[in-house]
């Protein structure tokens, strides 16, 4: 997998290439860690790479149209999630996702959301979006970014099954910190799924 723009890291680098090498991708990603530390370049890269049409074998290949749509980000079936007018991200704009995540995507492979804000979510909007990542679409993925600050402040709800990305200081001088299937704290547990 190409990680161009993404410096550092590298049991991440190393553990998404072989998910995506062998075809297990997870249906959803929590990207934790302070701001600058890489998690929209990231994010970006792997909707690419979820996206991508071509044939080289070097994922995401950056040639095809899913690939510059996506890097560009106008691909109609890569969704950013946000509600810019409130501090908490209210319940509302998760319902949508929802509603939409069950129509097929239009160009793609997959039907892609963006959750720039995680940590900003109220109860009743994490409420409403563990409803999808219980049980979504084959096509369906969600990529939630979220500060450190979601792990001392995380709510009542259990989320499972949701593959987690920890990372820590700036970009210029990232490491791993976490990536594993233990719980970020007590009350929301974040899996490994398989």
């Amino acid at each position: 997998m190409d990680f161009t723009g993404f410096l550092g890291n590298d049991a991440v680098k190393a553990r998404l290439s072989g998910a995506f090498a062998s075809g297990r991708v997870a249906h959803s990603y929590l990207l934790c860690g302070p701001a600058g530390s890489g998690k929209h370049t990231l994010t970006r890269i792997l909707s690419a790479a979820m996206q991508c049409e071509g044939r080289s074998g070097k994922i995401p290949c950056g040639v095809c149209s899913g690939c510059r749509k996506a890097l560009e980000g106008v691909h109609p079936d890569i969704i950013t999630i946000d509600d810019p007018d409130h501090k908490a991200m209210t319940v509302d704009p998760i319902r949508a996702a929802r509603s939409d995540m069950f129509i097929r995507p239009n160009e793609g492979k997959r039907k892609i959301y963006i959750i720039p804000r995680g940590q900003d979510m109220n109860e009743s909007a994490q409420n409403a979006l563990l409803k999808i990542l219980e049980e979504p679409p084959d096509y369906g993925v969600f990529l939630i970014l979220s500060t450190n600050a979601a792990a001392r402040s995380c709510s009542s709800a259990r989320w499972r099954r949701m593959r987690r990305c920890r990372f820590c200081g700036r970009m210029r001088r990232t490491s791993l910190t976490a990536f594993c299937a233990r719980p970020i704290c007590a009350r929301a547990a974040f899996w490994v799924r398989r």
